[in-house]
């Protein structure tokens, strides 16, 4: 039997002056870590034990923020790996950081366009985010090479990377892009398969013509 373990945390008020309230603590949470993350990377070596304590810290305060916990079911790999994972919503990064960061601390390959995200861009960049182009990428070998050298970069730094392959969020399991699977077999990468699933399913979701705040509205003030 798999091991499972659950993290839970309380249901708060959902009155819009709470909504609001939690929001801002949201948006000065991640700008207090980014700006933590970012003093660490200063630094030669990064302290790393010190980058995964900022990490944590933020993603457990987020995820009490949105009311949410977190079902785990399975092992997570120790060594240094490429997790590959469905897409559902941009919540996927805190969830994923906050489950796998304890084991083995993680960056993400994500679209370039994240980097100019108000805020959540220059978290993602502070915590050593692989922005890729998803136009060129589908098409370019020189691109799937820089990938590559990427990764191998992040390993070297004690990172493990997590890659969604279906290209974008979804909410049904898109085909798996083969790109990342070609990078891992030709670096000789460890890869760990992820799931990820929520409930309710669209109450979490990113998808479609969604726009950043106004899910993150609806989630703050949904039931947990």
């Amino acid at each position: 039997m798999p091991r499972v373990k659950s993290f839970r945390f309380p249901i708060l008020k959902s009155d819009p002056l709470d909504r609001g309230r939690r929001l801002s603590e949201i948006l000065a949470q991640t700008v207090s870590a980014t700006v933590a993350l970012a003093r660490l990377s200063r630094q030669r070596p990064r302290p790393m034990e010190l980058a995964r304590n900022i990490h944590f810290a933020w993603t457990s305060r987020l995820l009490s923020l949105t009311n949410m916990g977190i079902h785990v079911s399975g092992e997570i790999s120790l060594a240094p790996t490429l997790f590959v994972a469905n897409h559902v919503s941009y919540l996927d990064i805190v969830v994923l950081k906050h489950v796998l960061d304890p084991k083995n601390l993680t960056c993400f390959v994500a679209k370039k366009e994240v980097a100019a995200w108000p805020v959540f861009g220059a978290a993602a960049t502070s915590a050593e985010t692989i922005y890729v182009d998803r136009k060129k990428a589908r098409t370019s070998h020189a691109v799937r090479t820089q990938l590559a050298e990427q990764i191998r970069e992040r390993f070297a730094k004690g990172y493990s990377v997590v890659i969604f392959p279906e290209g974008t969020s979804t909410m049904k399991v898109d085909p798996f892009k083969a790109g990342p699977f070609l990078t891992a077999q030709e670096q000789k990468l460890l890869v760990q398969p992820v799931t990820i699933s929520y409930a309710p399913l669209r109450d979490c979701a990113y998808i479609d013509d969604d726009t950043l705040f106004p899910p993150l509205w609806t989630r703050v003030g949904s039931p947990r």
